[in-house]
């Protein structure tokens, strides 16, 4: 090939890629609820078991307090239960609590006595993985109940249609904002897109170019200023990532206040409920507060030392890194399995070693590898391979990781083999393991096929190619990611 063409080619070679890129995550993360919608009817994540009194039921005696029984914990802060007569007067009751300690029923005391008539209760919660769900049902209170009076009854248009006990309607169909909504699927994958950029930067300066550097002849100088250049790009990488996170991080706490509320709100006596007395407020607060510092870790220029380590930089980065996990692990299904510690610890490693393989192999492509321009002609291939060597090292031991959660978190969420093809949460999650083995064979293509073949002509840019293919597919798998949090795993679904 013609050197004077190659370069051209490979610059419109790489728009492209870009372009396809960000084509490809656009189009995947707006068609997220749609393929939802296609895997399952009307899951939902927490369902009504029974209530007190119970729907459709006929009162002698008027009730003294309403009570909600649910298939799982809820957020007792959050919790809402009203009551409103036949002329639609919203009846006042005392703060919804919790009625025991297992945080699964919530009672709320009726202060004043209840005449004869229908009456309609509204209820809103929130489960622990920070789903809200909303339902009607009424009751009617005779006029031989003792110390009422009568009143009119609800006319026909004013009473709503009531879902079947344990179920509720769904919010998507009613045009309501949750958790399935696309702008909200849309925000958590701006989420998971920032701290995987994070992570990302991190296994790069701290695990993939220190390790290129050991292997340098001190007299390499040329190799080495196209490590620090790789730096420099992956340092802009992470501060973007990491702004990406703060930006993301705030339209997701707007997005919770809307779905939970029912009304976009800045009211701080309404949101201090949901940040402080809740798992999700807890680890939002935990992952904003990990994204500042990590964008004024970022800020800190880091050089790489003759050893081959950043320093500090590594620790405050991993410590960072950690939080970014975890606070994303209880901000999801993990927290309603059991065990929950397990759960919890499965999600933050499987997120960590995704982080540590794909968020690493961004940085390789766009970063690691375009760096070495830089090098001498007839080192730049041993250099280029270096880079991948180290990193396949590195990406070895994360989708060892990956799989080994990925189990334990399959069986704590799936409870049975058959609820891969017999739920919905099931075969979103197969679609999601499809997409992860074509992933895995771009890398294998990578690890045993072009590493070796690096120093043919057009060896990098082959590479390179497969990397861009291997990170496309990994924007469908992030997709499916988003919609398999908002998508309710069968041990949720039980009514028992």
């Amino acid at each position: 090939m013609n050197p004077r063409r190659r370069g051209p080619l490979s610059k419109r070679v790489r728009n492209a890629a870009w372009f396809l890129l960000c084509l490809n995550a656009f189009a995947a993360i707006s068609a997220t609820v749609p393929v939802a919608a296609a895997f399952g009817g009307e899951p939902v994540h927490v369902a009504l078991r029974s209530s007190t009194p119970a729907s459709n039921d006929t009162l002698t005696t008027a009730p003294r307090r309403i009570r909600l029984d649910f298939t799982q914990a809820v957020e007792v802060p959050l919790a809402r239960i009203e009551l409103f007569g036949a002329d639609s007067a919203n009846i006042a009751l005392a703060p919804a609590r919790a009625a025991d300690t297992t945080d699964r029923a919530i009672v709320a005391d009726v202060p004043s006595t209840l005449g004869a008539g229908t009456y309609r209760v509204h209820w809103t919660v929130t489960s622990r993985d920070s789903h809200t769900i909303r339902g009607d049902f009424l009751f009617t209170v005779l006029a031989l109940a003792a110390d009422t009076t009568v009143v009119a009854a609800m006319d026909a248009d004013t009473v709503p249609a009531t879902a079947p006990l344990g179920t509720t309607s769904d919010a998507v169909a009613r045009g309501e904002f949750d958790a399935r909504s696309p702008a909200y699927a849309a925000i958590r994958g701006l989420t998971y897109v920032g701290i995987l950029g994070i992570a990302g930067a991190l296994f790069f300066g701290v695990g993939v170019v220190p390790g290129v550097q050991r292997r340098l002849a001190p007299e390499d100088t040329a190799a080495r200023g196209a490590l620090e250049r790789a730096l420099s790009r992956a340092r802009v990488g992470a501060m973007g990532a990491g702004t990406l996170l703060v930006l993301a991080g705030t339209l997701r706490l707007l997005a919770q206040v809307r779905a939970v509320f029912g009304e976009l709100t800045l009211d701080w006596a309404t949101i201090a409920p949901l940040l402080a007395g809740t798992a999700w407020g807890r680890g939002w607060v935990a992952q904003m507060c990990a994204a500042v510092v990590a964008l004024g870790v970022v800020a800190r220029r880091s050089d790489l030392r003759r050893d081959g380590r950043v320093g500090p930089i590594g620790i405050a980065g991993g410590l960072v890194l950690l939080t970014l996990v975890v606070s994303a692990a209880v901000s999801g299904h993990a927290v309603t399995a059991s065990p929950v510690y397990l759960a919890v610890a499965s999600d933050a490693v499987h997120l960590l070693a995704v982080g540590g393989w794909l968020g690493t192999l961004a940085y390789v492509a766009f970063a690691g590898i375009p760096a070495t321009n830089v090098a001498d002609p007839d080192s730049r291939p041993r250099l280029a391979r270096d880079i991948v060597t180290t990193f396949s090292n590195i990406a070895l031991v994360c989708v060892a990781a990956i799989l080994a959660t990925g189990v334990v978190s399959s069986w704590l969420e799936l409870r049975s083999v058959s609820a891969l093809w017999t739920s919905s949460y099931g075969r979103m999650l197969m679609l999601k393991l499809v997409l992860v083995a074509l992933v895995g064979a771009a890398g294998a293509y990578n690890w045993r096929v072009a590493t070796p073949r690096l120093a043919a002509t057009g060896g990098i840019a082959r590479i390179r190619t497969v990397m861009i293919a291997e990170l496309l597919f990994a924007v469908l798998v992030l997709c499916a990611t988003v919609v398999l949090t908002a998508t309710p795993p069968p041990i949720d679904m039980r009514v028992g």
